[in-house]
């Protein structure tokens, strides 16, 4: 029932220090990037870092009302699927049937995630028979390969960041709020500091020889993980008081370990994507992060990961 799947509001209070730890990164953010601008704040937006903070001024408060309105976070997420669905259909070529047959699948899956979770994991089946039923009915000599790249989008953004809906299955054991604000915070930094551990030690001639997939993604190196780990440390030791009472130390290593390997093949998978056809991002609905699919790219997989080691080992 619906009435299963709204979070306690006994977890608001905690927002306050949430908040606060908030306002203090958001303010040591603005800072580094000074620092990385050479001590000049002059110019500070026009930069790449600088335009992935305002990207952040963004996201952040959307992120948070989904939060704490759970009914709005579930309609918030399938306005995500909807722009996903927008900008894989932009990359692809798809037509307006193909988008009609995607928003379909999307309502699908949030209302079962939503409304009946016991029924979430037969979803990859009606993924195989709906797509394979109406790509024969196209009858191309291409239908095979837009099948399997629509059965691999479904999966992907629709099955995999509903997730997170289920994720409120564990308010028995934890507090479901302060566990997304930690996805938040883990996820976010670790994108951040990646990015910049990887952009700043690029000039380093070690660098070319520690790319992790250069046909898929030059720019990703080892160096770059380092930077992810460093961020999910340091995100999630800012947020872990908010989960102590709920989880001892050695998950909160365990989910940092899943966030930093979950997210980096996250953030490859669509990298992947990109590269088969020839783009730089997926959109550019957020200034200097691009669109919806680079921005939930790397919470696709934690929030799976996340949520099946939950589920099996707490």
């Amino acid at each position: 029932m619906i009435s299963n799947y709204i979070i306690n509001d006994s977890s608001t209070a905690i927002f306050i220090p949430i908040i606060l730890r908030i306002i203090v990164t958001l303010i040591a953010g603005l800072v580094l990037i000074v620092i990385l601008n050479q001590g000049k704040f002059k110019g500070i937006w026009k930069t790449e870092v600088g335009k992935r903070y305002l990207g952040w001024l963004f996201i952040i408060p959307i992120y948070l009302i989904a939060v704490l309105f759970w009914k709005l976070g579930v309609l918030i997420l399938f306005i995500v699927h909807a722009y996903g669905i927008k900008e894989f259909a932009q990359m692809t070529k798809m037509n307006s049937k193909d988008k009609l047959v995607f928003l379909g699948l999307s309502a699908i899956t949030i209302l079962t995630a939503s409304l009946s979770a016991d029924k979430f994991y037969l979803l990859p089946a009606l993924y195989l028979l709906v797509v394979s039923a109406y790509s024969i009915s196209k009858n191309k000599r291409t239908s095979f390969i837009e099948a399997t790249t629509m059965i691999f989008f479904s999966l992907w953004i629709f099955w995999g960041l509903s997730h997170l809906i289920l994720m409120v299955n564990f308010s028995n054991i934890l507090d479901v709020r302060s566990l997304f604000i930690f996805l938040l915070f883990s996820v976010s930094l670790s994108d951040v500091f990646a990015y910049v551990f990887g952009k700043y030690f690029s000039k380093l001639s070690i660098s070319k020889r520690l790319t992790i997939a250069h046909k898929i993604s030059p720019n990703k190196t080892y160096l770059g993980i380092v930077g992810n780990i460093f961020g999910v440390l340091l995100g999630g030791s800012i947020m872990y008081f908010s989960l102590s009472k709920y989880l001892l130390w050695f998950h909160w290593l365990i989910l940092a370990t899943i966030i930093v390997l979950f997210g980096v093949l996250g953030d490859l998978t669509e990298s992947m994507l990109k590269r088969f056809y020839k783009v730089k991002n997926s959109g550019d609905l957020i200034l200097g992060h691009g669109g919806v699919l680079d921005r939930v790219d790397s919470l696709v997989f934690v929030s799976m990961g996340v949520y099946y080691y939950l589920y099996l080992f707490t």
